[in-house]
């Protein structure tokens, strides 16, 4: 993956971020309890997000999620202010396909709602240590269901073992909660046609991720791409 890091660090230069790359100790990986790496994955994303400044910024990439665009204030220009229910201020930002949502990128402001999500994201996936498959969106989604319903989910959706079944009754919990684009509070969920990312968006037809165009690629096989300008 070193061609994503090293497109990734270029465009951190160009905008002036702060950049860190997340690495396992040994430890949390070759441990007498076999952790799950998914688990590890959430639990230091919320450890980062609480490294910063109340009122700053975090964007979370996966490993093989590159920045693809020519223009480094690409991602600045489709990212949302306010969120599509009830007008409140988009603080957590991700990717929202037709069924679900994608984890490869995460935008996340240090406030206590994002926070909280974070402890609840992380407590969740510690009880369902699933590592198979996109395991951590199953642990969000699973948290955003009781956000939505005001904790009134019964938890009918996490049993259900087929992945792409369980997305679909994320989905249609979503819509009976109220919640059709599944944006809801502070979280906001761009559609493959915002062009965020592709990773996901294999229908419908009216909701068309172009991957030329994507401010992201979310591939293991890296773009050859010249740096990014201004």
């Amino acid at each position: 993956m070193y061609n994503h890091t090293l497109r990734n660090k270029q465009w951190a230069k160009c905008m002036d971020y702060e950049y860190k790359f997340i690495s396992l100790d040994k430890e949390e990986i070759v441990s007498d309890d076999k952790p799950c790496v998914l688990t590890l994955k959430v639990k230091h994303i919320r450890r980062a997000l609480r490294s910063i400044t109340k009122g700053d910024w975090m964007l979370f990439l996966d490993l093989d999620v590159q920045f693809a665009s020519t223009t480094c204030t690409a991602l600045d220009a489709i990212l949302p202010t306010m969120s599509l229910n009830k007008s409140q201020p988009c603080e957590f930002m991700a990717l929202g396909s037709y069924h679900t949502f994608n984890t490869g990128v995460v935008i996340m402001r240090s406030t206590n709602a994002t926070l909280q999500l974070m402890d609840d994201w992380y407590n969740r996936q510690l009880e369902f240590q699933t590592c198979k498959g996109p395991g951590d969106q199953y642990s969000l989604q699973s948290v955003v269901l009781d956000y939505a319903s005001n904790g009134k989910y019964s938890g009918s959706c996490d049993e259900v073992a087929d992945g792409h079944h369980r997305n679909i009754c994320f989905r249609n919990k979503m819509i009976s909660y109220g919640y059709r684009k599944k944006s809801f509070q502070n979280v906001c969920l761009l559609s493959c046609s915002d062009g965020l990312q592709c990773k996901d968006c294999h229908y419908p037809a009216k909701d068309i991720c172009n991957e030329i165009e994507a401010v992201f690629w979310h591939n293991k096989v890296p773009l050859n791409l010249p740096p990014p300008h201004l």
